[in-house]
């Protein structure tokens, strides 16, 4: 995704992203519909092109220098940004799904909820304690959980799944609902709309952008115009 662009410009107008299905968990090409290679092939053949937003995450990388970066599925921070660590440290010898799967459970298990303050649309922070947070242009992530089961590619803004202090007993008896996109059924958990979202810790939050573990909060999130 990020090699369209060139000091935050895209480099040609004219280029499309063409999708085929051969990653671990192929999530943006499940918002497409690519559920196959063959499916995705047909795409290719036929020239099916669907405009898409892109967001973009400003935040600070392992070496704590202050950059950007591009996505057009899914970035988080928290608990799954440690979860997305772990994974592609693994060698998934259980399949991608069940690797996921465990691993999210694992880490969610473990893990201890930092206070983050939220900036959504610029309004006023607030201070909450979070599991996690998802930054959503695409449906699925972690081969196939909807952590944005609302979003749509094309509507202009991102969507934001916010995971709060979620009891674990509660996240293990209803993690199903995730891969149902009944997320938002779950409590503790909410969703809010927006073009622009401001986050920071007093803690060291782990960031993931499109499943690819890249630093830490604080960052900013934003629909790419």
């Amino acid at each position: 995704m990020n090699g369209f662009f060139e000091n935050e410009k895209p480099i040609s107008e004219d280029a499309r992203l063409g999708i085929l299905p051969l990653g671990s968990g192929c999530d943006f090409a499940k918002t497409l519909g690519i559920f196959s290679i063959e499916d995705a092939l047909q795409k290719l053949k036929t020239n099916q092109v669907k405009l898409s937003d892109v967001g973009h995450v400003q935040f600070k990388n392992k070496e704590g220098q202050d950059v950007g970066r591009f996505f057009i599925n899914i970035s988080s921070f928290g608990c799954s940004a440690k979860a997305a660590h772990a994974v592609n440290a693994s060698k998934k010898r259980l399949g991608s799904k069940l690797t996921y799967l465990w691993i999210s459970l694992k880490t969610f298990l473990t893990y201890k909820n930092p206070k983050v303050m939220l900036s959504p649309q610029g309004e006023a922070s607030q201070c909450l304690t979070m599991n996690s947070v998802f930054v959503c242009n695409g449906k699925y992530a972690g081969a196939g959980m909807q952590w944005g089961p609302k979003a749509k590619i094309d509507d202009g803004l991102l969507d934001v799944t916010l995971v709060k202090d979620l009891p674990c007993f509660t996240g293990l008896l209803n993690f199903h609902k995730i891969y149902l996109g009944k997320t938002y059924e779950l409590s503790d958990v909410e969703h809010l709309r927006c073009d622009l979202l401001r986050a920071k810790s007093f803690t060291p939050v782990m960031l993931e952008v499109d499943g690819e573990d890249v630093g830490t909060l604080p960052a900013t999130f934003m629909r790419f115009k």
